[in-house]
């Protein structure tokens, strides 16, 4: 039962992924500034999307040679992050290690077992970075507050 629903899922998702590409395309073509002007922000998402749901199916090979050459040690990540808090002082959300969590994030993408990486090429780390968590939506006029 749970093949054939990510196989339905898989076939949905790939026919919802065409029919947003034909839309774009009839959005494209529109005579109004504002519905030609989305229709360029999504020709831009289109790519990227198509590019997840070929990873998602497993049509994307992973190139030889993809190992990184370097480790991001946590010292380096706090540099960075210090650096665009210094940048923008007033900004509540860059700059700063969200609940000091960033130990865990970077040791989540260099872990292990039995001597080998876990996440061995630039693309898996990447695709293994946790994500952040969505918010519900929240009723109109109230702020989240962000500390």
């Amino acid at each position: 039962m749970l093949k054939d629903y990510a196989v339905t899922g898989v076939a949905l998702n790939s026919k919802r992924l065409a029919e947003l590409g034909s839309i774009v395309r009839l959005l494209s073509r529109a005579d109004n500034e504002l519905v030609a002007g989305v229709a360029d922000v999504l020709t831009g998402y289109v790519p990227g999307l198509q590019l997840l749901r070929e990873y998602d199916e497993g049509h994307i090979a992973i190139p030889e040679g993809a190992v990184p050459g370097w480790e991001l040690t946590i010292d380096e990540a706090r540099a960075v992050i210090n650096r665009v808090g210094d940048e923008f002082p007033q900004d509540k959300l860059f700059g700063h290690d969200p609940r000091g969590k960033l130990d865990g994030t970077i040791g989540a993408i260099y872990q292990g077992f039995g001597g080998q990486d876990i996440y061995p090429t630039v693309e898996d780390k990447a695709a293994n970075l946790p994500q952040p968590k969505r918010h519900s939506p929240r009723p109109r006029g109230q702020t989240q507050n962000l500390q």
